[in-house]
């Protein structure tokens, strides 16, 4: 039995997140449904691709237009998104390269929960050298909400997991780990400070994942 743990990306793994995924919203909406949409207008704090992608069109389309259409956009906002992606782009927060290494040599299964479409996670994580350390995870591609991502990521887990962490930075992050029964791990950003986190329920609250020691104690793998 080993534990398994899943990262949100942005804000959680990265400390900058480029720019270009909103840009790439606004690119898969016009390609797909001939609408001009400008995705740095709406919240898109804790909420997956999908349901971004349906508020940016849900004012000017049907949901029915907007399902036949969202293979076409998804495939255009990757597109757009790998052909702009430069490394410096994308900046990890310090200690996580440290903290995913000594979670591998420890037998920890480590995965993605994000909002995120999986092309585009894993474009992240690759630009980076980090996407070899997560085996599993859930996508917003699939899904169509956060907590519905929550349930798949723990899913392609399978068997064996005796613990499961979710760490994030987010409410939404903190209330889909609790859905799936996960121990929550709240990281303070800008955007939602300590208090914010553990008012909707997070276990743990973390500054930053430079501690590693802490962090393997909280999942019960150190030493």
């Amino acid at each position: 039995m080993k534990p398994l743990v899943l990262f949100d990306i942005d804000g959680t793994l990265l400390a900058k997140v480029a720019e270009i995924h909103l840009d790439a919203f606004n690119y898969g909406v016009e390609k797909a449904y001939g609408i001009k949409a400008d995705s740095r207008k709406i919240p898109t704090t804790g909420l997956v691709d999908k349901e971004i992608l349906f508020i940016l069109t849900k004012d000017q389309i049907s949901k029915e237009t907007f399902l036949d259409g969202l293979e076409k956009c998804e495939d255009a906002m990757f597109e757009f998104f790998k052909s702009k992606l430069q490394k410096e782009d994308i900046v990890v927060r310090e200690g996580v390269r440290e903290l995913l290494e000594e979670m591998t040599k420890r037998g920890v299964l480590i995965g993605l929960l994000t909002g995120n479409l999986e092309r585009i996670a894993r474009a992240k994580m690759d630009i980076v050298g980090l996407n070899n350390y997560f085996k599993v995870g859930g996508f917003g591609d699939h899904k169509d909400n956060r907590e519905e991502v929550a349930k798949m990521a723990l899913e392609s887990a399978g068997d064996g997991i005796d613990k499961v962490f979710t760490v994030g930075d987010t409410p939404s992050d903190i209330n889909a780990g609790k859905l799936i029964g996960a121990t929550t791990i709240g990281i303070v950003t800008e955007n939602y400070s300590e208090e914010q986190l553990k008012a909707v329920g997070a276990d743990f609250v973390l500054h930053d994942l430079k501690d590693t020691k802490k962090f393997l104690e909280i999942i019960g793998v150190n030493g």
